[in-house]
């Protein structure tokens, strides 16, 4: 079987995901024996993909909206120099920051970019 994964910032009024944004969509394709029983596992070697959608197609069965896929994020391990911490009970202060890191760090693969989704690439400048 063939499952593919269109990767995505954006999603079109009609539910699929919109990925007009670069010069190619971001499409992972994996070949696997559907005969096979278990879990299993999809995991690029020397790639990695930033969005917030995924269309996934050709999946044998119906997909659980919670156990189906699972993204992990990843970023090069550095050490925080600092930290910033509102008061205990401004929770959405709080989380802006904890978004704000989270951000930061998405833009850090061995060399910074400005977006992971689109800037992977160390050359262009």
């Amino acid at each position: 079987a063939n499952v593919s994964l269109l990767h995505a910032e954006m999603m079109n009024e009609d539910g699929f995901v919109q990925h007009r944004y670069g010069n190619s969509p971001e499409i992972a394709t994996y070949i696997f024996d559907s005969q096979r029983e278990g879990h299993v596992v999809f995991e690029p070697s020397f790639t990695y993909f930033g969005f917030r959608y995924v269309q996934m197609t050709g999946f044998p069965g119906t997909p659980s909206l919670t156990t189906t896929l699972v993204a992990h994020f990843v970023h090069t391990d550095m050490e925080m120099t600092g930290n910033i911490e509102f008061a205990p009970n401004d929770h959405i202060l709080n989380q802006i920051q904890h978004i704000t890191r989270f951000a930061s760090l998405s833009n850090y693969i061995d060399i910074p970019t400005d977006c992971p989704q689109r800037e992977r690439r160390g050359w262009p400048g």
